[in-house]
């Protein structure tokens, strides 16, 4: 018997516990998941109402506290003592600002400052917010200060940098939260225009106000358990204006750039949402603007103790889901042991019968389904087993019949053609019949076939012998062809060659003619070259024997000269002469004239040598400038001869030049001719190599014709053998 050990996810056991387990916890799951969503998601509506309610009561009180400051300062504006009072003339900041430096009325000046000062003082003690208050003419001259050690009266206002006096002109201004002068203490100023009698804006009330009661707000943490804080952000600079839960020192200088801070300086509608804090941390945020001022206060909380109670709910869902895996894993193997037993039971009895058993039964007293499946099976196998012994006896009849085919077919093998088969049959042997039928038939056609073959094969043998006679001669006289063909071949091949080597000749004279042609080319052009060079060395020769005639006459004017020169200084030497005589007879008095004409004698005797020696000279130059011009006339008689010389030459060049390229075309002719020969008998020689191709395959043609016609007669001598076998 053979048994088959499945695994445990293979099994129908395994396959119904997945799947119950499959149908129960995917419904769980889901039912777990959406429980654990939705009830985070409401928790976050509920912390963002929170945060949202939270935010909303800070910045109510903070724009509450910043209209209440803002109204001091207005009151404070409309004081009498301040904007004035009608009729009145001693009062008010219009008196303050006209009599100032006018030491005429110093009285009315002080006494209207003094009252306004006491106002101003009367306001700083009645509200603990505000830490001081000043007047500000038009002009922008601070003339009443209640802390004169803070801001003294005289200052600028353009000299202090937190008042925004421009603004306090317009109307009631909350400025921004700075550092006091003092570095401390944290205060923003409220600016608000000042009135005169007849409704002018005569100057500014501006108040400090320290943020202590801002802080207070933001550090309530009531409702914000122990990560959530609220704090003030600039809108300009989203640098922090107040401390946060977690920045107490330095937190001025804490810049926040995160979702919170981008949609309220963007102007979004949107108020609320998760992302991180300037921390990193993720929080669930809540952002309003302060009306009437540059701050967004931001309301924050961490996710982590937000979601706190989800997350417990989730670790109640995971352990809910547990136990009911545990109970739906006991409820399944249950169920699939009631299932898969009898399934085991119907398996064996199939496996019994797989293995030839066919007496199994599958002994089953359920009426399920499974039940229905038992009884079905057992009649199977009574079936098989009454199917199998009608097959053992229709098994024994078919083997009879065959063995009586076999030995008809094994005659038939050895060639006896004239027995034939007994058909007895009927019913189920109706195959069998028809199968004796067609032997029957195939051996009549095999006897017929037979005979028709052996009187075919008779004349097939005479017509070979005659065919393979004449293809005997037709081979002889092939090869005889074949053999002239080569020997032509070689012929045109030798022929060919001779052609090819004086082609090659032929054009290594045409290459010499060509080369003859250019060198005969080249020399005409150095003749005509020479002619030139002669023509222009004639040329020269001839301006040189010019120039050398034109140097004969200066030096001949040169004469002249040296002929003149020579007679200033004979002149010269005699009027020495004379003035020495003069000189001995002026006596004493004359030496120095003797002495000048001393001189004077003996540069007129080295003149007279100079001249002398240069005539010497220029004698010689004479003689040399003849001599040259004797020779140039030769030489440009020998330059017109050499030019005669050089013409005639070239005209001789030419006509060598001439006739050596009549030569040269010749030649180019010649090889031009024993090209179109080499060209011919190329020609020739592929139709030689073709008709020689042409014949060695007829020859080899007709060799297989012949080795054909010998496997022919074979095969009919093999086919007329064969036939002989059988028996008709």
């Amino acid at each position: 018997m053979n048994t088959h050990k499945l695994s445990f996810l293979r099994s129908i056991r395994g396959q119904l516990v997945v799947a119950f387990l499959g149908l129960a916890l995917v419904p769980l799951l889901v039912m777990g998941g959406i429980s654990f969503i939705s009830a985070q998601n409401s928790l976050q509506d509920s912390i963002v109402n929170t945060l949202d309610s939270l935010g909303n009561a800070k910045a109510y009180q903070i724009n509450t506290w910043i209209k209440d400051t803002g109204r001091i300062a207005e009151a404070l504006a409309a004081d009498p003592s301040i904007g004035g009072q009608a009729g009145v003339t001693d009062i008010g900041l219009h008196v303050i600002a006209s009599l100032r430096g006018q030491p005429e009325n110093r009285a009315v000046y002080d006494a209207a400052v003094e009252a306004a000062r006491a106002t101003m003082l009367a306001t700083v003690s009645t509200y603990t917010r505000v830490d001081a208050a000043f007047l500000i003419s038009s002009s922008g001259l601070i003339v009443v200060s209640t802390n004169q050690d803070l801001i003294a009266d005289g200052t600028h206002v353009d000299d202090v940098g937190n008042i925004d006096f421009d603004a306090g002109l317009q109307g009631t201004k909350v400025g921004d939260i700075v550092r006091s002068v003092d570095g401390v203490t944290r205060v923003f100023i409220v600016v608000t225009p000042v009135k005169g009698v007849n409704g002018v804006t005569i100057g500014v009330v501006a108040m400090r106000v320290n943020v202590n009661t801002v802080n207070e707000i933001l550090a309530d943490y009531a409702g914000l358990g122990a990560t959530g804080e609220a704090y003030l952000i600039g809108i300009n600079d989203h640098l922090m204006r107040t401390p946060s839960r977690f920045v107490t020192t330095n937190f001025e200088q804490q810049r926040v750039e995160t979702y919170a801070v981008q949609q309220a300086t963007s102007g979004s509608s949107e108020n609320s949402g998760q992302y991180a804090d300037y921390r990193g941390d993720q929080v669930i945020g809540n952002w309003h603007v302060i009306e009437g001022t540059e701050w967004v206060i931001i309301t924050e909380i961490d996710t982590s103790e937000a979601f706190a109670p989800v997350s417990n709910l989730g670790g109640i869902i995971i352990v809910v889901t547990v136990i009911v895996i545990i109970a739906i894993l006991l409820i399944s193997f249950g169920i699939a042991n009631s299932i898969a037993r009898p399934i085991a039971a119907i398996t064996q009895a199939a496996t019994r019968v797989a293995n030839g058993d066919l007496n199994a039964q599958a002994n089953i007293s359920s009426r399920s389904e499974i039940g229905l499946l038992a009884n079905a099976f057992n009649q199977m196998t009574d079936n098989l087993r009454q199917m199998v012994e009608t097959e053992r006896e229709s098994k024994e009849r078919l083997e009879s019949t065959v063995a009586g085919y076999t030995s008809f077919i094994e005659s038939v093998a050895k060639g006896n053609l004239k027995n034939r088969l007994n058909l007895n049959g009927g019913g189920m042997d109706d195959d069998l019949v028809r199968m004796g039928k067609n032997l029957n038939t195939m051996v009549e056609n095999l006897r017929d076939m037979a005979q028709q073959i052996r009187d075919t094969v008779s004349g097939v043998s005479s017509t070979v012998v005659q065919i393979q006679a004449a293809t005997v001669q037709q081979t002889a006289a092939a090869t005889e062809q074949d053999a002239s063909v080569t020997q032509t071949v070689a012929t045109v091949e030798e022929v060919r060659a001779t052609v090819q080597q004086t082609a090659t000749r032929a054009q290594t004279v045409a290459t010499a003619s060509q080369s003859s042609v250019l060198v005969s080319r080249n020399g005409e052009q150095a003749v005509i070259d020479t002619l030139q060079g002669m023509e222009t060395l004639r040329q020269r020769v001839h301006d040189i024997a010019e120039n050398i005639l034109m140097l004969s006459e200066r030096t001949q004017q040169i004469g002249e000269i040296i002929d003149t020169v020579n007679a200033l200084a004979e002149q010269s030497k005699l009027l020495a002469l004379n003035a020495s005589i003069e000189a001995a007879r002026a006596g004493e008095e004359g030496k120095g004239f003797a002495v000048v004409a001393m001189e004077v004698r003996q540069l007129a005797e080295q003149s007279r040598e100079a001249t002398s020696h240069v005539r010497h000279i220029l004698s010689e130059i004479q003689q040399a400038t003849n001599a040259a011009v004797m020779v140039t006339e030769e030489g440009s008689k020998g330059a017109e001869s050499g030019m005669k010389m050089a013409q005639n030459a070239g005209e001789s060049i030419r006509n060598l030049a001439t006739t050596i390229e009549e030569a040269a075309q010749a030649a180019m002719q010649i090889a031009a001719s024993t090209n179109q020969q080499i060209n011919g008998m190329d020609q020739l020689a592929a139709a030689m190599t073709q008709i020689q191709q042409a014949a060695t395959q007829t020859a080899a043609s007709t060799r297989q014709t012949e080795q054909s016609m010998r496997q022919l007669n074979d095969m009919a001598h093999r086919l007329e053998a064969a036939v002989k076998r059988y028996d008709i």
